[in-house]
């Protein structure tokens, strides 16, 4: 993994080296091991290939990489040379390209674009323009694995960008402005931290396929010189300038009579009870398993630090909810028993809460009845939030399946007054997205990933900080499988057509809502968050599925929503409980909404 910051300037024009230096340090962030910065000074080319220095201005470009060191013996400094041209890569590849164990992909990526490169170009002469295109676009659409990335193309002076078919990796984009023309790519912005920053206008790079910025064209504020390569399901695609898409789109078979089960006639909704249901379960837990394995073993192993705690070298973010769980219990299968996993609970101080339940218990001692909570301002009530109730279970319903496993709970608890006093850098890497459900979100995710909290180890309680550098989120399985509330909104107005329409916006949109946040705020800790559920595979899969084996609404709140996903846990990894759990939003979760008003609602604008 690896922060990137591109910036494209004109000589002799206002540019800022201010804001490159504030965006310089919040991309060190996510790569601390090692850090490289490439300058270029050059001036405009014409078609002819003349310089008109005399007519045009000269361009000054830089390209900085912050490494993250995850994958290969050694780190590798991006950015990487290939030839005359430059590459950034943030991200991982878990398939289509052949990387070994002991292998960097940054590097098999640039031996791959190098070789594809050298079969589209003649025997005397170079690459043109187009064995370039054709080069990255059918390369990059083989990679299997969240990525964003940045190519320099040298020859003909153009930036080649773009993230990802579901966007898993950040990068955004700054418009220069008639003051300063600059152009900006970062992963990160540093909005709130520096005036320079706060003067331009962010946004995410649309995942909607491959971008090139035609430097020579380039003039400020106008977006002339940008060309868009979108993703797309042609053969051959990338002949005829497309990227193409890793699976197609969602399966529209709408449920008849015959093929769906009454549920008053289940005993139990969550045993599989023919062999459509067998197969679709089954084929579930066969990807996933493949899913977690490709992202469990290239996480390298932790340096023992001088203590008696062995370093785990993998979290799961850990509400205690199916999703989680389910994580928790394929991975059990991919990693050495003798590894401890964490398993990071995050729990908050909410004040109005507390208020509340105060008022409430001084009620009842006027009227003379015992007071309700009496021990309520006790520090283990004030972080009894509804995840570290759920978590609790959770863990120990896994040691009791899996009891060779060690089970590392990590109770973190954020004081309201800390997570204040975070609110203002958290709002900054949550940039450009700006609503109160994308600071309630990103603030349980912010201190879950930080990792520091309370462990019980060995019968003694102890202050405990996660080494590991590597987090599993369960994001993805509610978008796909019809988790969320508004999945059964759908249904109940529109029927199966209104389910199914509801759950294809929300894979189509989750690049939009989810993922660039979650990156930047996970990353901020020098940690990559790694999405099993959003493997190539297990959306291929689960798209292809009609849409009442995944989800149905005619069963009751915590067996129909998801109802591939509980009968796998139910069936194949035995988890019962959490199987019937449920869906509890994170933010509501772990308290961090509407920690000050009642009033505030997700959509509020901040």
């Amino acid at each position: 993994m690896c922060g990137i910051l591109v910036s494209l300037s004109f000589i002799g024009k206002k540019s800022d080296a201010q804001l490159i230096k504030a965006l310089s340090r919040v991309c060190d962030r996510r790569g601390p091991d090692c850090q490289k910065t490439e300058l270029f000074s050059f001036s405009h080319v014409t078609s002819t290939g003349l310089s008109e220095a005399t007519n045009h201005p000269w361009y000054n470009l830089s390209l900085r990489g912050s490494v993250l060191h995850l994958r290969g013996l050694q780190p590798t400094h991006q950015p990487v040379k290939m030839g005359h041209d430059y590459l950034l890569f943030n991200g991982e590849i878990f398939g289509g390209l052949e990387v070994n164990l002991d292998q960097n992909d940054t590097s098999v990526l640039s031996d791959t674009i190098t070789k594809t490169l050298n079969e589209y170009s003649t025997k005397n002469e170079p690459p043109d323009s187009k064995a370039f295109e054709k080069t990255l676009l059918k390369v990059l659409s083989q990679i299997r694995g969240e990525w964003a990335i940045v190519i320099y193309e040298y020859q003909y002076r153009r930036l080649w960008f773009g993230r990802d078919y579901l966007g898993r990796r950040s990068l955004l984009w700054s418009w220069g402005t008639h003051i300063d023309p600059s152009f900006v790519l970062t992963s990160t912005s540093a909005v709130g931290f520096s005036p320079e920053c706060d003067k331009r206008t962010w946004e995410e790079v649309p995942a909607d396929g491959l971008y090139c910025l035609e430097m020579d064209k380039y003039e400020s504020v106008n977006r002339e010189a940008l060309k868009h390569y979108p993703w797309g399901h042609t053969e051959d695609a990338h002949l005829h300038g497309i990227m193409k898409a890793p699976y197609k789109d969602i399966e529209k078979m709408l449920p008849t009579d015959d093929t769906l089960t009454i549920p008053e006639s289940c005993k139990d909704p969550l045993a599989i009870s023919n062999e459509v249901d067998e197969k679709a379960v089954s084929g579930l837990l066969c990807v996933l398993q493949k899913s977690v394995q490709r992202r469990a073993e290239t996480i390298p192993d932790i340096i023992k630090e001088t203590t008696n705690i062995s370093p785990a070298r993998l979290g799961i973010l850990f509400s205690g909810g199916l999703d989680c769980m389910c994580l928790a219990a394929i991975v059990n299968k991919c990693i050495p028993e003798n590894e401890p996993i964490d398993l990071l609970n995050v729990s908050f101080e909410n004040p109005r809460i507390q208020k509340a339940r105060n008022e409430e218990r001084n009620k009842h001692k006027k009227k003379g009845l015992p007071a309700q909570n009496d021990s309520i301002d006790n520090e283990t009530k004030k972080y009894e939030v509804p995840d570290r109730l759920t978590g609790i279970r959770s863990v120990e319903e896994l040691r009791k399946i899996y009891p060779l496993r060690e089970w590392r709970f990590v109770e973190i608890n954020v004081p309201f007054e800390e997570a204040m006093n975070q609110k203002s850098h958290i709002l900054s890497l949550i940039a450009p997205l700006e609503t109160v459900m994308d600071l309630s979100i990103a603030m349980a995710f912010w201190f879950a990933a930080r990792g520091i909290g309370n462990v019980r180890l060995h019968e003694k309680d102890l202050i405990y900080k996660s080494q590991a550098k590597v987090l599993f989120s369960g994001l993805g399985a509610d978008e796909q499988m019809g988790g969320y509330g508004r999945h059964a909104v759908g249904f109940r107005q529109n029927g199966w057509q209104g389910l199914l329409h509801e759950v294809e916006l929300d894979v189509q949109r989750i690049s939009v809502r989810n993922m660039g946040r979650d990156d930047r705020i996970v990353s901020d800790h020098g940690k990559e968050v790694r999405f099993p559920f959003l493997d190539e595979e297990v959306v291929d899969y689960l798209s292809r599925q009609p849409i009442h084996l995944k989800v149905d609404p005619r069963f009751s709140k915590g067996i129909g929503e998801k109802i591939i996903l509980r009968r796998l846990a139910h069936n194949k990894l035995k988890i019962i409980q959490v199987a019937r759990e449920p869906k509890r939003a994170v933010q509501f979760g772990a308290r961090t909404a509407r920690m000050v008003s009642s009033e505030e609602k997700g959509t509020d604008m901040l």
